[in-house]
């Protein structure tokens, strides 16, 4: 039984490995991003983008690649909401979850960096980020850093939050991320669950004896 055990999860894992998928945005429009919309976003049918708005134009600081990035913001409505405290963002991944992320980060708040943390399908805290601190106005701070996430402990990346620094203010505390990967796990078919557990279980026995 142990051994059985042991080959349906090394199937599951080897399944959705080999048809894991990497999706990659500079969240252009051609990739579904709208200027100013605060609506969601889903790129490849697997990643899904909330609670934030593409911006061309702005602050360049905010751009890795441009002309576009995908800016968190204070305040629900994004520019145009009220601003609040301690705003979040989410990415969310469906399949299997994420095996590997990494994107652009510029922290264009005054003051406070801003915490992405990523979390597994349980929403146990797997890693969490921070970008350096850079200045709206462009007075201090750097152009940003490449943060990268991993699965770690077995457990894939599920969603990653970002975590907005306060107060409220005007113009709003923003944080951006451009040139974004994510390489996703696909869950398998039952079939093909079926023909490598057989396959595994077999191996598993042969060499037990």
């Amino acid at each position: 039984m142990k051994y059985y055990l042991i080959a349906v999860a090394m199937t599951l894992t080897l399944a959705a490995n080999l048809n894991a998928q990497t999706l990659t945005t500079e969240f252009n429009t051609s990739d579904g991003f709208v200027t100013g919309s605060t609506s969601d976003v889903v790129l490849g049918g697997l990643v899904t983008f909330s609670g934030g708005q593409q911006q061309q134009g702005f602050f360049g600081a905010a751009y890795n690649n441009g002309p576009a990035a995908y800016l968190f913001i204070n305040g629900g409505g994004g520019f145009n909401g009220a601003a609040s405290t301690g705003d979040t963002g989410e990415i969310l991944f469906g399949g299997g979850g994420a095996t590997a992320v990494s994107f652009h980060a510029a922290n264009l708040a005054q003051g406070a960096a801003t915490a992405f943390t990523s979390f597994d399908a349980n929403g146990n805290t797997l890693q969490t980020l921070s970008t350096q601190v850079n200045n709206l106005n462009g007075n201090a701070g750097d152009a940003g850093e490449i943060l990268s996430f991993t699965a770690l402990g077995g457990q894939n990346i599920a969603r990653i939050e970002a975590n907005l620094p306060g107060p409220a203010a005007n113009p709003p505390y923003a944080a951006s991320i451009d040139t974004f990967s994510a390489t996703v796990a696909a869950i398998p078919e039952p079939s093909s669950i079926v023909l490598w557990g057989f396959a595994a279980t077999c191996g598993l026995l042969r060499r037990r004896r």
